[in-house]
């Protein structure tokens, strides 16, 4: 995989370790929650924001639910489309001893299916890591 594709899956998660070791021995300690309505307060902010996450990505205009609907499920069926014709032709290229496409197609398509990737994960990924940095 280039490196340009490993910088956009694994970018977000170090700008994320970083702001947490930062915040952990240079931030003051008024930045962590002191009272328990102080915490049930930022839960639940990560709770709408995680709901606006889950309700974006519609057509966002007054429309018919069952459209919306439709709108939201292609974006799923859309990245199996795309994992499962790479699944396919990374199959078929290791067994065709790399023959099928030239190393600039491949390299295109693995650049395509990290952005899928991080599509699918990226967001649970970087949910996790302000997780464990909360925490501390």
């Amino acid at each position: 995989m280039d490196p340009l594709s490993l910088l956009a899956l694994f970018g977000p998660v170090v700008v994320e370790g970083l702001k947490g070791a930062i915040s952990r021995w240079i931030a003051p300690e008024n930045f962590k929650p002191a009272t328990i309505e102080q915490y049930t307060a930022m839960v639940k902010l990560e709770i709408e924001r995680f709901t606006a996450l889950a309700n974006a990505g519609g057509t966002n205009l007054p429309t018919l639910p069952w459209v919306d609907a439709a709108v939201k499920l292609m974006r799923p069926a859309a990245a199996t489309v795309v994992l499962a014709t790479w699944s396919f032709i990374y199959i078929a290229d290791s067994l065709s001893a790399g023959q099928l496409l030239t190393e600039t197609a491949m390299m295109n398509l693995n650049s395509l299916v990290a952005a899928v990737m991080f599509y699918l994960f990226g967001d649970v990924t970087l949910h996790y890591a302000k997780r464990a940095e909360l925490r501390k």
